[in-house]
């Protein structure tokens, strides 16, 4: 009898084995349930859908069945062994979202509670699916997006619900999921929900736009492998802290963060991001400082435009109390990207379009923001970004005035015939001339030893021209000799005193001087020179 009794209870259990996707479907008749099997993953999932409306379904699966191999393979080759039940509920989705991803027990899924537990794992991976996801632009990202939640799930058993509501979480948890969903669907990326990147912010107070952290966090240059980016979100997960963030990685967060604001300046990224430089223009001038503070897991650039370096020197920038708050400082100059040693000026000759300053930080305690001081300049060097102009020797046309002169020509105001033959001067380079005043009419006849003072100014503009800005005379020895009638009177104290007293040229007046001819006008009235032969 007992043994009978047995074999009965078997022959029950074989049935309702077999019979598991109909009685899915009869015991829940408000939602059908439709069995499918995944080629990469389980054989046993569900799509459960309203009778009137079952949509186009198989649209999902397509997408669960492409995106599946690649997020083994960023699971480490690893099978999917998840149960995935999707549920469209024909409703409003709580946040916008057309699908919503999350690792449950069986009962939490409102079309799951009336099905037998055999049916399920202790755990599934619940996709619900809501109204208007046929027309959802980016419903393949979004789908992919919320499976790799359950991902996350599975490297931490224990991950609470409440973590994808916890803004503090959003950096992870929904910026990993967007890096793996655009590992799948690369074309729907970036979107909107990228619009707020700023790689000035703290990447741990960010959300979905750490997609690109997470990107470059799986190349070489970053964490070194999705290996070390899976077990990163291993620990985020399990600890959901950031008491050892960033420091179970093969490269210390300092240079992991200076790595990052690498790829970001060169846009090295398969997806880069759109970085706003609009505020990174700094007037270089000849010298200056910017204080520069920022967050921990950061980082900033100053491009240096309009560098005005001196001939004979060389330009040069220094990052004061950088190391000891974990910041690290490059400049992209045209010699290319060299690395800032702390407290120690790097030589660079500017570009003309601006030499790039990339700043970033490592680690520090959230919120804080010590800083310290980028400051450059320039120096003599020997090896300067232009060479020094050895000072000009004199032109022929800025000394053109220089050397010895004859006055040959005197205002017509002079009435009769005059003798100038003796009436010559002697211009210094050094703004002293001396000569003789020499001049013989009809009357008189006068000679007087002169010294003097003057400056020349040139034309900027005509090189022949000059303005004489200065012209002091002082009369000295010599005679002075009037003829009235065949008698002579000696008149050579008042002629001096004449001289002396209102004799001197009136200035500015204006100086052409062309070789070996000069011409001066001096209150319209003209004096011409030529010059003496050496």
């Amino acid at each position: 009898m007992f043994h009978r009794l047995r074999v009965i209870g078997c022959t029950l259990l074989a049935l309702l084995l077999l019979c598991q996707p109909l009685l899915a479907q009869d015991r829940e008749t408000r939602r059908p349930a439709v069995k499918f099997a995944l080629p990469e993953g389980r054989g046993t999932n569900f799509v459960y859908y309203l009778p009137d409306n079952p949509g186009d379904y198989p649209r999902i699966i397509d997408i669960l069945e492409t995106t599946l191999p690649i997020y083994n393979t960023l699971r480490g080759g690893i099978p999917w062994v998840q149960q995935i039940i999707v549920v469209f509920t024909g409703s409003a989705s709580p946040t916008g979202d057309v699908a919503l991803g999350r690792t449950l027990p069986p009962s939490a899924g409102y079309v799951t509670r009336l099905e037998p537990t055999i049916l399920f794992d202790p755990t599934i991976c619940h996709l619900s699916i809501y109204s208007g996801w046929e027309n959802a632009p980016d419903l393949e990202s979004a789908i992919a997006r919320e499976l790799f939640h359950c991902v996350q799930a599975e490297l931490a058993s224990d991950l609470p619900l409440t973590t994808y509501l916890d803004p503090a979480q959003g950096w992870w948890v929904n910026g990993s999921a967007e890096w793996a969903a655009a590992q799948v669907f690369p074309g729907q990326y970036p979107s909107a929900r990228q619009i707020n990147f700023d790689q000035r912010q703290d990447i741990t107070t960010t959300n979905y736009e750490a997609l690109y952290f997470w990107e470059f966090a799986a190349t070489a240059a970053g964490m070194g492998s999705i290996d070390y980016v899976r077990n990163e979100l291993r620990v985020i997960a399990a600890r959901r802290s950031d008491d050892s963030l960033f420091l179970g990685l093969p490269i210390e967060p300092t240079e992991l963060f200076h790595n990052w604001l690498l790829a970001l300046h060169q846009r090295s990224l398969p997806i880069p991001p759109v970085v706003d430089l609009t505020s990174a223009d700094t007037l270089a001038a000849q010298s200056g400082s910017a204080d520069i503070s920022l967050p921990r897991f950061s980082g900033d650039f100053v491009n240096l435009v309009g560098f005005e370096v001196q001939p004979g020197n060389i330009a040069f920038v220094q990052a004061n109390g950088s190391a000891t708050r974990n910041y690290a400082v490059s400049i992209e100059t045209s010699s290319g990207l060299q690395r800032l040693t702390a407290d120690t000026p790097l030589e660079f000759c500017p570009s003309a379009t601006g030499d790039m300053v990339i700043i970033s930080r490592g680690r520090a305690a959230a919120g804080e923001r010590n800083g310290f001081t980028l400051t450059w300049g320039q120096r003599p060097s020997a090896t300067p970004c232009s060479e020094a102009q050895p000072t000009a020797e004199p032109t022929a046309a800025s000394t053109c005035y220089l050397g010895d002169w004859q006055i040959t020509g005197v205002p017509a105001a002079i009435s009769g015939a005059v003798d100038t033959t003796g009436y010559v001067l002697s211009l210094a380079d050094d703004g002293t001339f001396t000569g003789v005043y020499a001049l013989a009419t009809e009357s008189m006849t006068a000679t007087f030893a002169m010294t003097g003072t003057y400056r020349m100014v040139a034309s900027a503009t005509d090189a022949t021209r000059f303005t004489a800005q200065d012209f002091h005379a002082v009369y000295g020895d010599g005679s002075a000799i009037m003829t009235d009638g065949g008698a002579a009177q000696d008149i050579t104290e008042a002629t001096r005193d004449v001289l002396n007293n209102v004799g001197n040229f009136p200035v500015p007046f204006a100086v052409l001087c062309e070789g070996d001819r000069m011409v001066w006008t001096v209150s319209g009235n003209t004096f011409t020179l030529a010059r003496l032969t050496p």
